[in-house]
């Protein structure tokens, strides 16, 4: 049976990959800070293979209490979604305007977290898996021109790093790490004006996965489509 766990379930992107992965044949952790009713409702009609954690990922103690309940029901993860994540539409403002206050909170859960929930999953990514890190293009530090957004650039930037180091580990114990720009969505966290809706990365994400072994281990950082970045 095929396992994947997915942060940030409750709604947008990780939503739709939570209903991907069960239409797929998977069983499905969904962790998720608040669970939404969406989500209950998806776990009515599948409750065998739908699972929800309730998860703080800014959390160490809540990531590994919610790993102990994962672990009593697997000995494998096929596939891991690095998918929560916090943003704030009042962090669109200059340097003099910036609350730095609220950096390290965010830098917590984008960056850290992650590298919490794999920490945690660590027994049971088994060769063969693979961690997927949701980014973004505002961490690209090639192709930067913005003026704003100082906490969640440098969060997903440093995010980008964990992932880089943390692959150069796991690759070659047959883990492999890939971080995808999932490009402008229709969500409460990017807003009802972006371009792409949550459903069409989640299913270009699908492909992209099934062909996984077409593309290089070496290519880290691409977007929905596996297009190769270079962030």
């Amino acid at each position: 049976m095929n396992y994947a766990l997915v942060t940030g379930g409750g709604g947008g992107l990780g939503f739709e990959l939570v209903k991907e992965h069960l239409k797929a044949g998977f069983t499905v952790f969904a962790l998720e800070i608040n669970v939404s009713d969406q989500l209950k409702n998806l776990q009515e009609n599948a409750p065998e293979r739908l699972f929800i954690e309730p998860c703080d990922i800014g959390s160490t103690e809540s990531v590994e209490k919610a790993m102990e309940d994962v672990k009593a029901h697997t000995d494998h993860l096929d596939r891991l979604f690095n998918n929560a994540g916090i943003h704030r539409f009042e962090d669109w403002v200059e340097l003099d305007q910036t609350d730095l206050d609220f950096v390290p909170h965010m830098y917590n859960v984008n960056a850290v977290g992650p590298l919490r929930v794999v920490k945690a999953a660590l027994p049971l990514l088994k060769p063969g898996a693979v961690i997927v890190n949701t980014s973004s293009e505002a961490a690209s530090l090639t192709d930067q021109t913005a003026t704003i957004n100082y906490a969640y650039a440098m969060s997903k930037a440093g995010m980008n790093m964990g992932a880089r180091i943390m692959d150069n580990w796991l690759r070659p114990r047959g883990v492999r790490t890939i971080m995808i720009h999932p490009g402008r969505m229709r969500t409460a966290m990017k807003g009802a004006h972006s371009n792409i809706a949550p459903w069409e990365t989640s299913g270009a994400l699908m492909t992209l996965l099934d062909r996984l072994e077409d593309i290089p281990p070496d290519m880290l950082f691409m977007d929905y489509k596996g297009v190769p970045l270079n962030w």
